[in-house]
């Protein structure tokens, strides 16, 4: 049996206009972030969905919430759909990472990805439990549509596995990207439909 994820990354938020390190901190949705939603908002005002998730950060909560109310359904929270923890630079502007931890800063500048961050959740860990979710919500809506709100870095670490494809070559996971996927309870395995769709921001 096949279940359908629609996975959207949540909407901007000003730490995302500032360039600060946002991982598990809650940090508030913009204005253009509140756009990005009502666009969103518009585009899946069509699709019927049969169960909502959200990542339990705010900016996540916030972007699909007036589509699970609109739809009349619940809003899961699963704190394992939360981004990756970025430990002492969450809150700091990127820009500080080449003074604080150039060790750290010299890994992304190669990999595309943050890691030897003091007190950070590393992508390797942070991406066993993030499958392990999703494949847990998959198996628990067998042939259902599922609407899932989750973070940035973390959805885009899944698809590069999917894909088997390098985190440098990959695209940076735009803000309320929607990616679909359908997962074969059968083989147990995902398929990606489309992935970093934000064809809505011109609606």
């Amino acid at each position: 049996m096949k279940t359908y994820l629609t996975i959207v990354r949540h909407a901007q938020t000003v730490a995302n206009q500032k360039r600060l390190f946002a991982g598990k901190m809650e940090v508030d949705v913009s204005e253009e972030g509140y756009r990005q939603i009502a666009s969103l908002e518009k585009r899946l005002s069509q699709e019927k969905f049969d169960v909502v998730y959200s990542s339990p950060n705010i900016r996540a909560v916030q972007t699909v919430a007036g589509i699970a109310q609109k739809q009349g359904l619940p809003l899961i929270i699963d704190e394992n759909l939360q981004e990756m923890g970025y430990g002492e630079m969450e809150g700091l502007p990127r820009e500080e990472l080449p003074l604080r931890y150039p060790e750290a800063y010299a890994f992304f500048e190669k990999y595309d990805y943050f890691s030897l961050l003091p007190g950070q959740e590393e992508l390797e860990d942070a991406l066993k439990r993030y499958e392990a979710c999703l494949r847990q919500i998959a198996n628990d809506n067998l042939g259902k549509h599922v609407l899932i709100a989750t973070h940035g870095q973390i959805l885009r670490g899944f698809l590069c596995q999917l894909t088997n494809t390098p985190f440098p070559e990959s695209e940076q996971m735009k803000n309320t990207a929607v990616n679909e996927l359908e997962y074969d309870s059968e083989t147990q395995q995902f398929h990606i439909i489309s992935q970093n769709d934000t064809s809505h921001y011109s609606i």
